[in-house]
């Protein structure tokens, strides 16, 4: 029996075409799309796909029911547009007008879209329902690893992460000493991280967390081979993420790459901020 088709809504980064191609592997039907100014329109060359913009979701709507798609996933990462650059259609302005969540966290405002998507009849899933190898385990999965004062920073930045995603503004920050340095906003962890001074080696974390009350199946926190060129960049030592509920993109290239450059990567229960330190 065929499986039901898959429509993926691209932003963007690899994840993408991640999905899409373990659809192929797994012979399912997939249909693309690739939002514009977002996506990697290569894509195109390569499955099924429609470039639209973020505002015309009543054509993303109409798109994915005219290519039978049944599974609705949301993919990569989308870079919020201002009210103008969004140029909303009906359906978008309907989906604001009733909702009131344009000015909202992002955690609220796709909590609600992806109401209207169910409504609209598609059953909306997460990129780890789909592949659940994505999922950082509770381990350090690079051969460096936190030493105590590192851990000491993790205990502190999970604390402190947790605090920022309960007000849905952000899912990361960079701890250093023991000192919350950074805190991520709307502008997401790239913004982030380039705010770092460049080649400082202070020896900080970056810590990401899912939110409390998190949307599991869009936006969890995710970290790939960018993340550790960024990480290189501001001299910061390593990355914890919550264990079970954060997406290693190109896990083998990630590792990889922090491996190269000396950088641990450990995934961690929240609950962690409750145990014990040891060396």
């Amino acid at each position: 029996m065929m499986p039901d088709k898959l429509g993926i809504i691209a932003g963007g980064g690899g994840l993408p075409r991640h999905l899409a191609e373990k659809c192929r592997l797994e012979r399912r039907p997939v249909f693309l799309v690739l939002l514009e100014e977002q996506a990697d329109v290569g894509l195109a060359n390569d499955f099924p796909s429609a470039l639209l913009r973020i505002g015309a979701a009543g054509k993303i709507v109409k798109t994915m029911k005219s290519q039978k798609v049944v599974d609705l996933v949301f993919a990569g990462h989308v870079l919020k547009p201002t009210y103008t650059q969004l140029r909303p259609d009906l359906w978008s302005t309907s989906f604001l007008l009733k909702n009131k969540v344009f000015n909202s966290g992002d955690n609220r405002l796709l909590s609600a879209l992806i109401k209207a998507l169910e409504d609209e009849g598609f059953n909306v899933v997460g990129a780890d329902d789909l592949d659940p190898n994505l999922l950082c385990e509770e381990a350090c999965i690079t051969k460096y690893s936190p030493n105590s004062a590192f851990i000491k920073d993790i205990n502190t930045g999970i604390s402190a992460a947790m605090d920022l995603g309960s007000k849905d503004i952000g899912q990361a920050v960079v701890c250093s000493g023991g000192e919350i340095i950074a805190r991520e906003d709307r502008s997401g962890t790239d913004a982030l991280l380039a705010k770092l001074p460049s080649s400082q080696s202070f020896g900080g974390v970056l810590i990401k967390c899912a939110k409390p009350g998190q949307e599991r199946r869009v936006d969890l926190p995710s970290i790939g081979p960018d993340t550790i060129t960024a990480l290189s960049r501001a001299g910061l030592s390593g990355i914890a993420v919550s264990a079970g509920e954060a997406l290693v993109l190109e896990r083998a290239k990630t590792i990889a790459a922090a491996d190269s450059a000396g950088i641990f990567i450990i995934g961690v229960n929240t609950s962690y901020l409750n145990q014990s330190i040891h060396e």
